[in-house]
Parts: structure tokens; C-alpha cells; sequence
């Protein structure tokens, strides 16, 4: 069974009755890459949720 993805501008939004529950990994995800100068690029495609992770790595 594929669950349909729900988005609300740039939130994707939780179908569960125990939406209280849920829904605060991503923004949690989120905010972790942004601490480090990170982004995050989230995608649907074919019923697939795609999230990609750029963090910026520091060479010496």
C-alpha cells in the first residue's frame, strides 16, 4: 500500500490519528543541517519520498 504525501507549502503534513506523535523528524533533520551551514532537498517522485543532504565538509 502506498501512503499518499500530504504537503502543506513547505511541510509534509502526517495522515496518522496520532498526528501528535508524529511529523517532527524532518523538521528536526532540518534544523541539524542548518546548525552546520547545511541543506536539505526534499523530493517526490513517483511515489517515493527523497530527502537529500548537503553538509559542507571543512579540508585542511
Amino acid at each position: 500500500k502506498v501512503n499518499p504525501i500530504n504537503i502543506d507549502k513547505d511541510n509534509i503534513i502526517t495522515d496518522k490519528k496520532d498526528s501528535f506523535l508524529h511529523g517532527i523528524g524532518i523538521s528536526s533533520i532540518r534544523n541539524s543541517v542548518e546548525k552546520y551551514n547545511g541543506n536539505v532537498e526534499i523530493k517526490i517522485e513517483e511515489n517515493r519520498f527523497v530527502m537529500i543532504i548537503y553538509i559542507p565538509i571543512k579540508i585542511d
